[in-house]
């Protein structure tokens, strides 16, 4: 199952005091780039549980993980030069993330949580939001691969 991949984002530095302030931003981008196919409904539901955790890929040292973030590589991993571009190694990452209301996920809050969760990271060219694809979960909660492009 795919989720929001009728979306489109660019995760960028620009810092929101609120999720209505995202929500202005990501309203508008849309309706930039889908134009008249835009379809962007911030408060459907998206996710039907308390927590889900999402997988994806980005730049970090050993010390570039959040405190809700899991490194999903073997314990060598930091040790391989080879995996190293400046200083810095392409990694699979797992971050849980917990809804606001302890029930489900809106679409804006799912987007905007993904977008502070992305923010200090550093994605390479891959900055595009290009959807959620659903993974297999070992315990009940929902988990899903965070496709980026360029």
């Amino acid at each position: 199952m795919d989720l929001l991949s009728n979306i489109v984002w660019s995760f960028n530095d620009t810092e929101y005091d609120s999720k209505e302030d995202f929500n202005k931003d990501i309203s508008q981008y849309q309706l930039k780039i889908k134009k008249e196919e835009a379809s962007w409904n911030p408060d459907e539901i998206v996710i039907e549980n308390n927590a889900v955790d999402i997988v994806f890929m980005a730049w970090v040292d050993e010390n570039g993980l959040a405190e809700n973030e899991t490194l999903l590589e073997d314990e060598e991993f930091f040790d391989d030069e080879s995996n190293s571009e400046f200083g810095l190694f392409q990694a699979d990452i797992q971050a849980r993330l917990h809804a606001e209301n302890g029930k489900n996920f809106s679409a804006l809050e799912l987007m905007y949580k993904l977008d502070q969760q992305m923010k200090p990271k550093e994605l390479g060219d891959d900055l595009f939001f290009e959807g959620l694809g659903s993974l297999e979960s070992e315990n009940n909660i929902p988990k899903f691969y965070l496709f980026c492009g360029s």
